[in-house]
Formats: structure tokens, C-alpha cells, sequence
């Protein structure tokens, strides 16, 4: 099979779309298949063609389901073979990733754990000549990386097999990361970035979460002045750009790197030596930034989707692809010191101790399909849940129209920085596209020896207590090099399923979004009255046979899609867009077949609330079995 560039580069937009519809609907994914491609594949363009304008990414995110993975294996390769061959995969040192349990919620069936696991960055891992192991391949020597395929031939990536000698400890569900760590007599900087693996131990974990939460305990009482303990989301490849010609490596190595500072500097970039210098860049949610003096959080928005390469003054502010300063809230910095930092008593928030921080992302229609318009800002501690504090002495802020309750929306975003690069590059709207396709989990712990994370903490830029030297990296190592933070209990879902609180003095724990979390989650609004998605129906009644006697919740949030014949009338519609989406994919996609497993069997129909095969899925193969 081959594909051209253009019409890979149409497969992978629908992808990228696609998978933003099937974060829409979980259940679609797993019960919902077209009709069997082997009765279809023959059907004209003609008829009601217009129909598949409306559905077309969600029923290609529903036929390639099964094949997903295949397409970066499949479709990349055929492209490039001809210009780079794969960096290889070492044999010496296996690749041992440490398991961190974290967990999805819903609020009618709670919290479920997931035994995903962590991998830190490709840059990390030893990168040595084939026949030299001795010889490292970064920085690049241009005796063995004159350009990408000799450089990939002559170079090898090999495992880590204690994530301990790294700095990266993990226990159940907390997870502990350290800036140095003892060698001999001496204290060595190892300042770990690890990103979140999904349980196949083979790709990265997607958070999808426009209207949905995030929550984690944080431990920052032994990071000081000039540290760094980052929790973030960066959208990248959930392969790591894997393919199996050229970066078979992929994100089990922790390849594909990205974020909105388009660095340069990086020796490999998705596996490949960057021989030209260019920037990997990607739309970039830091969610939580912070040493116990000062906490900021930061939308960074890029002009591309996805993973891409930036040159020359692309990489730069300004005129760049990517929104570098970001739009980022400080409470410090926004004139109220005392709600954040060391001692309890004199801040609200007491940084010496653990707490929980949750963010929220709202759309405008309450549903995940609308536009974001807000990030809000919640913290647990003592058994009190609270948001961010609206305290501000900024003027710009203080007048926006209709005041401002502590939360990011576009109107603070526009006071804090009028015609910056994150409006010009999107806004939250950008933001929340980007959430909406899936982003990848990422906790790291750092210091820098350029600027003593002053932006962050400094006394001189109004961002917190810390003096001009206190974090100094030379001075942090002799005073604290014990530093470091731990996060823990870390969960996403519906907004206010991800915690509960049981009363003062408790720890915020995975709830159901009852009680407190409720009230706090949606800052005392009426839940009945939100717009809600078929997707979240069928969530709610389960098709089991529980609908039948329906809780409270049910029945205020049951709207169905339509009434008596219109029911009806939309299932042939349905089936009949189904038949064009099948029939173009078996046109567009040459040497795509039926599984092994397939029978017209499991493709009857089955109709409760859906119609949906009797078999549940809809297996279809590319390239080799």
C-alpha cells in the first residue's frame, strides 16, 4: 500500500478529529460499529452524500478503532522509508518502568484505578554508538550523526532499568521526585520529567478534559526558593511519534517531546537526531508550577495541532507558532500574599503541609463539544474545599466587566496581557481544542541557572518573598539537596467526581461528587439545568436495565434525542451514514480487510437506546497481520 503525502497528512487530520469525537463517546467506541464493510464497499457516492458531513470524523474514529495503532506503523514509514532508517532499540539494559496508579471518575459510578506506569523523557536514557557504548551520541558528534540515517544507524537507545537512580520513586499511587541525588560524597542533579504511560505499557496516557477535572494531592513543603515541582499536559504524540522505521522506540522510550517553548536545543527530536536545529513544539497546559513560597498556573497555545517543528524565528515570541509567556495566574503576584504559602495560620493555603488542587475546565454549553471559557481553580485542605482567591490589587483585573471570581477566563487573560500571543494564537478556545484531542500527563521537578526561577518566586518581579540569590542552584544543592516534591491520589473526570471531603480534618479522597464536592464543583449552580449529551445518558443509564428505575439524577438529566417517530427516523439516517463512512474508507484506505475474527454474525444489530452489532466491534486490519 501507499500513501501520498497529501493524503496522509487528510488520515491523520481525521485522526486527530476523530479522537476528539471518541472522548465524546466512550460507549460508542466500545459497542458501536458500522455495518459489515464486505456488503457496503460498493455502494455509490451519489446518494445522500452531504449526509456524512455532519458525522464523518466521529464514523472514521468508529471503523479505524481497531486499527489505530496500526496507521503510525502502516502510514509513516511508506512516506519516509526512502530518507531515514530507525534508531535501534539497545540490548544491554531493559526498560523497567515504575507503575503509578491513577484513576478515571464519573459521577454516577465513582473512581476506578488504572495501572499506568511512567517513563522519563528519551533524553534521559543512555543514547551510545552501536559499536562503542562508551561514546555517547549526545550532544551530536558529527563523526557519527553527519545527518539522520547515518546518525540513526550508528546510534542506539537503551532502557533503564532502576527508576530510583533517576529520582523517580513511586509507591501505590504517590509518586516522589528528586532534584539531586547522592553519588559517593557528592551530590548529582538528575532533574527527572516523567510522563504517563497507559496501562499497554506501549503508549501514552490521553487526558482529555474540556469539561472535566483534574485532582491531585501535592507535597511541596521541601521544595524552596528557586524550585520547581511541575504538573503539566503538553499534546503530544500518544505514540511518541512512534513507527517502525523510524522511531520503533516510540513512547515506551519516552520519545516525542514537545511544548510551547519550541526549545532548539535538543539533540533528538521524536527519535530522530536534529541535525537542523528546529524546535518541537505543542500546545502546553501547565497546571500547576509551584515551590511552598509561590504557585502559578499557565495556558501556553500554539498555532499547530499536535506535535510539530518549528525553524528559525518560528521558535521565537512574538511572531512565533507558539504562545511562550502564556496567560498565568499568580495569586501573589495579583496582590494577595496571604493566601499562599509557608506557615499555617498566616496563609489561607499552608504550603508546609498537603493538600489537594483541583482544576476545572468549563465550557460555554456545559458539555464536552462547547468552547472553553473558564479554568477554575479549587484546593482541599483541613476538610474545607475553596477556590482560588479573587483578592487582587492589579487594576486591570480589578475592572473587569462584571468583576472576576479567581477563575482564567479571556476577559483576565486580555487584562493581564492585551494583544499577546496567547489571544493571537487562540486563547482558551485554542486551549480547550487542544484539551478536547487528548493531552499527555507530565511531572517534573527542576532549578535553573539562568534566571533562579525569579519568575516563579522573586522579590524583584512581584511573584513571591524569595530574594535575588536564594535560589541559586549552587546554593540550593549546599542548603536543601534533600529537595524535592511528591504528588499523589491523581485523578480525572466529570467535573466534581474526582474528590469528596468528610468533614474537618479529613483527606480529600476519590468521591462520587456528593456533598461538598458538588456544591464546591459547580460553585452552587443547579446541575439539573445543564445541557446534557446523549454520551452523558448513556453513561447514567448504563443499558442495563437500570433505567427502568431511574435515580433522581436520571431523571433530571435524561433528555432524550428525540421523541416517538423522530427516534425512529434517526436510526435508518444513521445506518445509512454508516454504509457511505465505510464504503469511503474502504476507497480511500487500498488493502485495508476484514480481521480474521469478523463474521456477518457479529455485525447483526442490536437496538436498545443505540443501535449498536451484536458483536461490539468492527475489526478491520492494515499491512501485515
Amino acid at each position: 500500500m501507499f500513501i501520498f503525502r497529501a493524503q496522509r497528512r487528510e488520515l491523520e487530520g481525521r485522526l486527530k478529529t476523530s479522537e476528539r469525537y471518541l472522548q465524546y463517546s466512550p460507549y460508542l467506541a466500545d459497542q458501536y460499529s458500522p455495518l459489515h464493510p464486505s456488503k457496503v464497499a460498493d455502494l455509490p457516492q451519489s446518494q445522500s452524500y452531504h449526509l456524512l458531513s455532519l458525522y464523518q470524523d466521529l464514523l472514521f474514529t468508529l471503523i479505524v478503532m481497531e486499527i489505530h495503532s496500526h496507521l503510525a506503523a502502516v502510514l509513516l514509514p511508506v512516506v519516509f522509508f526512502i530518507t531515514v532508517t530507525a534508531q535501534t532499540i539497545g540490548t544491554t539494559t531493559p526498560e523497567v518502568h515504575p507503575v503509578l496508579q491513577t484513576q478515571t471518575c464519573t459521577l454516577v459510578g465513582g473512581c476506578k484505578t488504572k495501572l499506568t506506569k511512567l517513563v522519563t523523557d528519551s533524553l534521559a536514557h543512555p543514547i551510545h554508538s552501536v559499536t562503542d557504548p562508551s561514546k555517547s551520541c549526545q550532544p551530536l558528534d558529527p563523526a557519527l550523526c553527519p545527518d539522520q540515517a547515518t546518525c540513526a544507524q550508528n546510534c542506539v537507545i537503551e532502557g533503564i532499568q532502576s527508576y530510583d537512580s533517576i529520582g523517580v520513586f513511586t509507591s501505590g499511587t504517590s509518586l516522589t521526585l528528586r532534584e539531586y541525588l547522592l553519588h559517593g560524597t557528592q551530590y548529582k542533579k538528575v532533574q527527572p520529567r516523567a510522563y504517563l504511560l497507559a496501562e499497554d505499557d506501549l503508549n501514552y496516557e490521553p487526558l482529555r478534559l474540556l469539561n472535566a477535572e483534574l485532582s491531585f494531592n501535592v507535597d511541596v513543603s521541601a521544595l524552596g526558593c528557586g524550585m520547581n515541582g511541575a504538573l503539566y499536559l503538553s499534546e503530544m504524540d500518544m505514540s511518541g511519534s512512534r513507527s517502525s522505521n523510524l522511531n520503533p522506540a516510540g513512547a515506551q522510550y519516552g520519545t516525542g517531546y514537545c511544548d510551547a517553548q519550541c526549545f532548539k536545543t535538543p539533540a533528538f527530536i521524536n527519535g530522530l537526531a536534529n541535525i537542523n536545529g528546529s524546535g518541537s513544539c505543542c500546545n502546553e497546559m501547565d497546571i500547576w508550577e509551584a515551590n511552598s513560597r509561590s504557585t502559578v498556573y499557565t495556558p501556553h497555545t500554539c498555532s499547530g495541532v499536535g506535535s510539530f517543528l518549528c525553524s528559525g524565528n518560528e521558535c521565537d515570541s512574538g511572531v512565533g507558532v507558539c504562545d511562550k509567556p502564556g496567560c498565568s495566574l499568580n495569586t501573589f503576584g495579583l496582590g494577595a500574599p496571604g493566601f499562599y504559602g509557608r506557615g499555617r495560620g498566616e496563609h489561607r493555603l499552608d504550603s508546609t503541609r498537603p493538600f489537594t488542587v483541583v482544576t476545572q475546565f468549563w465550557t460555554a454549553d456545559n458539555s464536552n463539544m462547547g468552547d472553553l471559557i473558564k479554568v477554575r481553580r479549587l484546593y482541599v485542605q483541613d476538610g474545607s474545599v475553596f477556590p482560588s482567591t479573587a483578592e487582587t490589587t492589579n487594576g486591570a483585573v480589578k475592572n473587569i466587566p462584571g468583576g472576576w471570581d479567581g477563575s482564567m477566563t479571556e476577559d483576565y487573560c486580555a487584562a493581564r496581557n492585551p494583544g499577546s500571543d496567547f489571544t493571537r494564537l487562540g486563547g482558551l478556545k485554542g486551549m480547550g481544542q487542544s484539551l478536547a484531542r487528548g493531552m499527555v500527563l507530565i511531572f517534573s521537578i527542576w532549578n535553573s541557572d539562568g534566571n533562579f526561577m525569579s519568575w516563579l518566586d522573586g522579590q524583584a518581579g512581584g511573584n513571591g518573598l524569595c530574594n535575588a540569590t536564594e535560589g541559586d542552584p549552587a546554593t540550593i544543592v549546599k542548603t536543601h539537596p534533600d529537595t524535592s516534591v511528591t504528588f499523589s491520589n491523581i485523578r480525572w473526570g466529570e467535573i466534581g467526581s474526582t474528590f469528596k471531603v468528610d468533614g474537618p480534618g479529613s483527606t480529600p479522597t476519590p468521591g462520587t461528587g456528593t456533598g461538598v464536592t458538588a456544591a464546591a464543583a459547580t460553585n452552587g449552580a443547579d446541575t439539573s439545568g445543564r445541557s446534557v449529551t446523549i454520551v452523558a445518558m448513556v453513561g447514567l443509564l448504563k443499558l442495563d436495565g437500570s433505567f427502568l428505575n431511574p435515580t433522581g439524577a436520571q431523571r433530571r438529566l435524561a433528555k432524550p434525542f428525540g421523541i416517538g417517530s423522530r427516534s425512529c427516523i434517526g436510526i435508518p439516517v444513521a445506518q445509512m451514514e454508516l454504509r457511505f463512512a465505510v464504503a469511503l474508507f474502504l476507497r480511500e484506505c487500498r488493502g485495508a480487510r476484514l480481521g480474521k475474527t469478523m463474521t456477518d454474525e457479529m455485525m447483526e444489530q442490536r437496538t436498545k437506546f443505540f443501535t449498536y452489532p451484536k458483536g461490539g466491534r468492527c475489526d478491520i486490519r492494515l499491512g501485515e497481520e
